[in-house]
């Protein structure tokens, strides 16, 4: 391909392969085909919930801004848990809905699921799957390819549906259960069998993709998440640190036992800093009373704010307000969140976990250390605090400018595309 970089290398182990973006020449011959891509994803943000899995909101938008033609599918269920009478009932009673925020469709079919009967909630997952693509194509044509975003329950209705329409199909991996061993038998049946019959795998980090292809014995590619990093930029208005203030630590993730607040809370209290310490965290989940307690217990309180559910422009309103933002997580296939904290400038350190491994790739982005070692994470915010006394002033940019390379929307759809063209089947839209 005339003025087009590689597209891919191999690593060390011979079934991962790390795509690349291409050079603009090539990309411009690409747009012209403009592929009719139909994304399946298992979740994406909703009206409760409006930021909720945004980054893939975020990248179907890159890929329609790349030339492509989109549209999404979604069986939005809820858990039958959740029941709340008529009201409840009004508003998620197996309707489908069209929608259109921006500028592309969104089906959904509101139903219902019964949780922890898996194999149940898989079939209502592809029975309304499949209902929607009906939908889809009678109003806006067949596509070329299907996205899947997680191979349960997402990937495996793809699968379905691509067999029976003669389509090909790809599956994008992100869930931890694979490494926190959550799946059941009969899940990873379905998830076996989805990857062997997708036309590619993709995983979100090269560790995670090592660990599928040594599992299910398939090819997988790296394909890591994006972020808007003109969203999520430098402000121009960080505070320098120097020791003459309170420290401000953030952490932004889900209240529970994988991403390791209680490790947080015990290095904080580790922590003797002469001016102090202020530590923010974002996210809701199940073990937040006891973190609150934990805290406490270690004279630590006054120092801990639990800030709930945020929207994205208050999560990044906390990651240009800390010093050095923490993700000491247990289990983590990616870590969306280090990328948005990095692109605003801000230092970050996690935990060698699966996912950060792939991103905190040079020292000036900030440090890992080993998951659930309270001491070393508490060393490496007091070594990574004083490293910002000396910080050139043009850190910030330096770090977004990074990010905006290696994980930027645009870029990332760039290389993604690319790498759909020996599957995307020619002419076939409608």
């Amino acid at each position: 391909m005339g003025g087009a970089q590689q597209n891919a290398h191999t690593t060390g182990n011979p079934k991962l392969i790390r795509l690349e973006p291409f050079t603009d020449g090539f990309w411009g011959r690409r747009v012209a085909d403009h592929p009719h891509i139909l994304v399946l994803p298992t979740w994406y943000p909703n009206s409760r919930r409006p930021d909720y899995a945004v980054f893939f909101r975020v990248q179907t938008k890159a890929l329609q801004r790349a030339g492509a033609t989109v549209g999404v599918i979604f069986p939005e269920l809820r858990e039958i848990t959740d029941f709340g009478g008529l009201k409840s009932a009004s508003r998620n009673h197996f309707q489908i809905e069209h929608e259109s925020p921006d500028g592309y469709p969104v089906l959904r079919w509101h139903g219902w699921r019964i949780p922890k009967l898996h194999d149940i909630s898989a079939r209502i997952f592809l029975n309304a799957a499949q209902r929607l693509y009906q939908a889809y194509i009678a109003k806006y044509g067949r596509p070329d390819i299907i996205l899947a975003h997680t191979a349960i329950n997402a990937g495996w209705a793809a699968k379905e549906i691509a067999k029976s329409e003669g389509i090909p199909f790809v599956v994008v991996e992100h869930s931890t259960h694979f490494a926190r061993g959550f799946y059941s038998a009969a899940d990873l049946d379905r998830a076996s069998q989805t990857f062997h019959a997708a036309k590619a795998v993709y995983a979100v980090s090269e560790p995670f993709s090592s660990l599928l292809s040594d599992r299910f014995g398939v090819t997988v590619k790296y394909a890591p998440n994006a972020i808007d990093t003109a969203f999520f930029a430098p402000d121009g208005h960080r505070l320098p640190f120097n020791f003459d203030r309170p420290a401000r630590l953030g952490f932004v993730g889900t209240m529970d036992s994988k991403k390791g607040v209680d490790v947080l809370i015990r290095a904080v209290a580790q922590l003797d800093l002469s001016h102090g310490l202020e530590l923010r965290l974002i996210g809701e989940g199940a073990s937040q009373n006891s973190y609150r307690a934990l805290a406490e217990e270690l004279g630590i309180g006054a120092k801990v704010t639990f800030l709930g559910h945020a929207r994205q422009t208050q999560v990044r309103d906390l990651m240009l307000w800390s010093d050095i933002f923490a993700l000491p997580s247990r289990f983590e296939t990616f870590g969306v969140v280090l990328i948005e904290a990095l692109a605003t400038g801000t230092t970050v350190i996690a935990t060698r976990s699966g996912g950060p491994e792939s991103i905190v790739t040079e020292p000036f982005l900030g440090q890992l250390v080993a998951a659930e070692d309270s001491t070393a994470l508490a060393v490496a915010i007091k070594e990574e605090l004083q490293n910002l006394v000396d910080a050139p002033t043009d850190l910030p940019k330096r770090r977004n400018a990074h990010i905006a390379e290696r994980f930027g929307s645009d870029s990332r759809a760039r290389a993604f595309l690319s790498g759909l063209k020996p599957y995307i089947l020619k002419g076939s839209s409608s």
